[in-house]
């Protein structure tokens, strides 16, 4: 079966009511394409939005409309290999999956939904590109799209307890939380996990990693390979069932805490047996209870913001919490990017587009939104809870030669915690 017939066909198999309502309901305004960073940092109207959905827009009318019949009568054409080439870019490379546009459209119109469909659409005709892929096929053989093993995640964990000097318990039976990193903390953060054991110890927290339930983040939900990510996701649950915990507790990383809590949640066919928690949600909890004490001139005199990652704060919900941290480790020099919170704007590099080599010229066009938005206040440092967005932020700095530090909110945390905190609760 040719490519285009087999994304038409599983197009086909998922449409109802509510796609066809939804991708009626566009009056093509354009007011979608102001909210996007694509768009916008690259002024080309051929990376609006809705133009993301094409291919799904055009299976649904040439099938369930009388205008799409009739053409159909007179043109039995194939998609061209040009034609699906860009609907690949398009969907792949030139979107985040952030659902700014959503937010932004007057017909309610959820286009993240219909973009990720897309995207479903095009993994199942096998049109991923092969970045994507490989690091989804690396993540199903080694546990990681990094290709990081158990092995070298073990070394690395050994390593930062002697490094760091701190307590990294694993596969421990009946704790209370299970902490689930992604192994681009592991590879590209190090720091990120020191600091989370740093604060975990110092509230007291019963926690662990697991060794087979290790790795949050899920290549699967770039990619759209449905079938995979609930793999994926089974991986933790499972891990977290076997260990008995009460709580899985993802770091910094905006799609797993999206993925894990969407797929969880109707995975097992009952109430899962444990909470789902992003690490924002962990520390806030830690110090409203009175298990972390933070040093309020921990960063006295250095002017810090915060971005707001999409899944995490836009479509997580997550928006006060990072600020009630901030504003207690820096109570005078927290200072807001306009606009924040849900109308934030997204960094660019997010839904899989850092991790594509092709995408890196338009992705770097991507995050002028969020050059204007710092040049504006001129911060020493900006604060992030995802580590795809801090990756962004490090590389879009250099390439706009930028003097400002990034820094992950946990590793924030870590170095404002007071040496005499008490353990327990």
């Amino acid at each position: 079966m040719d490519a285009d017939r087999k994304i038409t066909q599983y197009y086909l198999q998922h449409t109802d009511g509510w796609l066809v309502s939804q991708l009626e309901a566009c009056t093509r305004c354009g007011i979608c394409a102001e909210a996007c960073p694509f768009y916008l940092g690259t002024g080309n109207a051929v990376h609006t939005p809705i133009r993301k959905v094409e291919p799904l827009r055009r299976a649904v009318q040439d099938n369930f409309t009388a205008f799409g019949w009739l053409r159909s009568l007179f043109d039995k054409q194939s998609v061209s290999a040009t034609e699906m080439s860009d609907w690949v870019s398009e969907a792949y490379f030139t979107c985040t999956v952030c659902n700014r546009c959503s937010l932004a459209c007057p017909m309610g119109i959820d286009l993240g939904a219909l973009i990720q469909l897309t995207r479903e659409g095009l993994a199942a005709a096998g049109m991923v590109p092969r970045s994507l892929a490989d690091a989804v096929r690396r993540q199903k053989v080694t546990g990681s799209p990094l290709g990081v093993t158990r092995t070298l995640f073990e070394n690395r964990l050994e390593w930062l307890r002697e490094e760091e000097g701190v307590d990294i318990p694993l596969d421990v039976p009946g704790a209370d939380s299970l902490v689930a990193f992604t192994s681009i903390e592991l590879i590209k953060f190090p720091d990120n996990l020191a600091a989370m054991a740093k604060v975990m110890n110092a509230a007291g927290e019963s926690w662990t990693l697991s060794s087979t339930g290790r790795e949050s983040v899920n290549f699967a939900t770039f990619s759209g390979d449905t079938d995979e990510q609930v793999e994926f996701v089974r991986r933790v649950t499972d891990a977290a069932l076997e260990l008995g915990v009460k709580r899985i507790i993802l770091t910094e990383c905006g799609h797993a805490y999206d993925t894990v809590r969407r797929i969880a949640s109707r995975l097992y066919g009952l109430p899962l047996p444990f909470a789902v928690e992003n690490v924002l949600e962990t520390i806030v909890r830690f110090l409203r209870e009175g298990r972390l004490h933070l040093r309020s001139d921990a960063f006295a005199g250095q002017r810090i913001t915060f971005h707001d990652a999409c899944k995490l704060q836009r479509l997580g919900g997550l928006i006060e919490q990072p600020r009630e941290i901030l504003r207690t480790v820096a109570p005078s020099t927290f200072v807001e990017m306009t606009p924040n919170r849900e109308a934030q704007w997204c960094c660019g590099g997010g839904g899989g587009v850092l991790a594509s080599p092709e995408a890196d010229e338009i992705r770097m066009k991507a995050f002028l939104p969020k050059v204007e938005q710092l040049e504006r206040i001129s911060p020493d440092a900006v604060v992030t809870a995802c580590s795809t967005c801090r990756l962004q932020f490090l590389d879009g700095s250099k390439y706009y030669d930028m003097d400002i530090d990034v820094r992950g909110i946990t590793e924030v945390v870590a170095a404002a915690l007071e040496t005499d905190t008490p353990k327990g609760a």
